[in-house]
């Protein structure tokens, strides 16, 4: 998932702006979990999960195989600059069918996956073609199952050939080869994926990358406050989606199935709810946020055609309210210490439309929650949330949610659990949580009315 889920990113921020500041507004009471509805009108719209390739796929392979790869992340971690290794992760890589098997038994129309740059392309110009085409498989049986594939392209991490953790301004988009090797790596992709796929997501939150590598210094390469880095990475982002949907819109013209639909493309950016008071003294740091949140986006929505956002709850503008919250069984937080607020997707919605006027879809809406008891609530009111806004007249594409099963989650490690499933690493099996069987339910009852 994203930066945003993790408490410590959250709380360096925050921290950091309360340092600026003589004090820090007072944090609101705990939040209360909501009730679940006794009753829920389904949205009539597509559903999905949402994973991420780093996050969940298979380890790169033996340090001396012929397609051995390394990312950002592992240099990061040897490096000592991140706390937990990736590890195993989830198998996604090799197990794609165990997969598709639970996303069918869920009842999910799409599935957003990630593929792994580094995994494609491992050396500078030398491209992994059975990588490619197992991604290729994978969205076609994927089809063949019932299951619209959304594969997106790059979330966060580079190879290590574009890693250069000591000279920020070198680092991932900013790297000099990277512009170069970004339309091969697309435009290899394009040709395997467009007999399969007609929704594409390029890119995940550039926006949190951006901001988690070049202000806060939280991800790689680490570079605190350097803003002119923050612009230039962003203005690569801006520069590298466009090319990628002009790549995907000319390969797919000739090389999709006849009378195949065109190319739609998928936006994926974060939202997040703020609590801030009268008396806020961040309120001017939170408004930057807000807005420099939007500036990629800002930058490419002419050529999207579904306003994709991640949304998972509402953060409180002072260090106390950015901290963990002890969960228990009345409340309001996630594991990481996220208000569980659904009314903020809807005003997400209505401030998303405000702002493109385009068809949305909610592409990453989970939390962290180790025991499942939050979640079937989470699960059930944010689609409750989505409803109102679908009868306010928004329109609404879609909902993922995140994720599948547990996994990865960056700087967290393998603390969070944000599956549908628990993975159980001896069997590579996955096992269906009850909130999984609540969103088989609910996916099942779309168009009607549901009763949990």
């Amino acid at each position: 998932m994203q930066a945003s889920r993790s408490r410590s990113f959250v709380t360096l921020i925050v921290a950091a702006a309360c340092l600026s500041f003589a004090a820090c507004a007072p944090a609101p009471p705990p939040a209360v979990l909501p009730p679940m509805p006794a009753s829920l009108r389904v949205p009539d719209i597509a559903y999905g999960v949402s994973t991420a390739a780093y996050q969940n796929e298979d380890p790169a392979c033996e340090p001396l195989a012929a397609n051995c790869f390394r990312t950002d992340w592992d240099l990061a971690f040897e490096a000592g600059k991140i706390p937990h290794a990736k590890g195993d992760a989830a198998y996604a890589f090799s197990e794609t069918q165990r997969d598709i098997d639970a996303l069918t038994w869920l009842g999910a129309t799409h599935y957003r996956f990630g593929i792994e740059w580094a995994r494609v392309e491992p050396r500078p110009g030398e491209f992994n073609q059975a990588a490619i085409d197992h991604y290729a498989d994978f969205a076609r049986r994927l089809r063949e199952a019932g299951i619209e594939p959304v594969p997106c392209l790059w979330h966060w991490t580079f190879p290590d050939w574009l890693t250069d953790l000591d000279r920020p301004e070198r680092h991932g988009w900013l790297h000099p080869d990277a512009a170069t090797h970004w339309v091969e790596y697309v435009s290899r992709l394009a040709v395997a994926l467009a007999p399969h796929c007609n929704l594409f997501a390029p890119m995940n939150e550039p926006n949190i990358q951006s901001l988690a590598g070049f202000v806060v210094g939280d991800f790689p390469p680490f570079a605190e406050w350097r803003f002119d880095l923050n612009d230039a990475n962003r203005a690569a982002t801006i520069d590298g989606f466009l090319v990628a949907v002009q790549i995907l819109r000319t390969i797919h013209a000739t090389h999709a199935a006849p009378a195949a639909p065109a190319v739609r493309i998928i936006s994926i950016d974060i939202r997040t709810a703020w609590h801030q008071s009268p008396i806020d003294p961040l309120g001017l740091f939170v408004n930057f946020l807000r807005e420099g949140s939007y500036a990629h986006l800002d930058g490419v929505v002419h050529e999207v055609d579904i306003v994709g956002f991640t949304y998972y709850g509402r953060q409180q503008a002072t260090v106390e309210g950015a901290a963990s919250r002890e969960p228990g069984e009345s409340s309001g937080y996630s594991d990481l210490g996220i208000e569980i607020y659904p009314q903020g997707l809807t005003e997400a919605l209505a401030e998303m439309f405000a702002r493109y006027g385009k068809p949305m879809a909610i592409m990453e809406n989970g939390i962290a929650d180790d025991r499942d008891d939050r979640r079937p609530i989470y699960l059930a009111t944010h689609l409750a949330a989505v409803q109102e806004a679908i009868e306010q007249g928004y329109p609404v594409f879609g909902y993922f949610f995140w994720s599948l099963c547990d996994n990865y989650e960056w700087m967290d490690g393998y603390r969070p659990k944000f599956g549908l499933f628990g993975f159980e690493p001896a069997s590579r099996g996955l096992t269906p949580k009850a909130s999984a069987d609540l969103y088989r339910r609910l996916i099942e009852a779309r168009g009607g009315e549901f009763v949990p």
